[in-house]
């Protein structure tokens, strides 16, 4: 076998793992992407799983509750619902909420405070 012969193969080798390498990466790129997109939708359902049960557990024990949330988040009185994130996951609850804004109120992340004042439940940012 011929020296220029050799290099060609070895090249067409390393271009071949290098193929397969980037074929793998693909894989484990789109991956990657699918559980962060996951990871975001269990964060958001649990950060309206938590407003649902403070707002509940409010009402129940007539007492007040500050606790912290991770995303942006929509309370509606109308339709007994929160809606967290992007997820677009309602979480309901069977009591009566109030805000001095009105039907929905909007809720950033970070402190949020729900208290028990006059037989309904207050919710807003800390």
């Amino acid at each position: 076998m011929k020296k220029a012969q050799a290099s060609i193969e070895f090249i067409f080798a390393i271009g071949a793992l290098i193929l397969i390498f980037l074929i793998l990466f693909y894989f484990v790129f789109e991956r990657r992407m699918e559980l962060n997109i996951a990871e975001g939708m269990l964060s958001d359902k649990d950060d309206c799983s938590k407003i649902a049960t403070a707002i509940t557990m409010a009402f129940s024990s007539k007492s007040s509750h500050t606790f912290k949330i991770n995303s942006n988040a929509t309370v509606s009185s109308l339709s007994r619902a929160v809606e967290a994130g992007n997820s677009n996951y309602p979480c309901t609850f069977p009591v009566v909420v109030s805000n001095a804004s009105g039907n929905v109120i909007y809720l950033s992340k970070g402190n949020i405070n729900v208290a028990y004042v006059d037989g309904k439940v207050q919710v807003q940012n800390a």
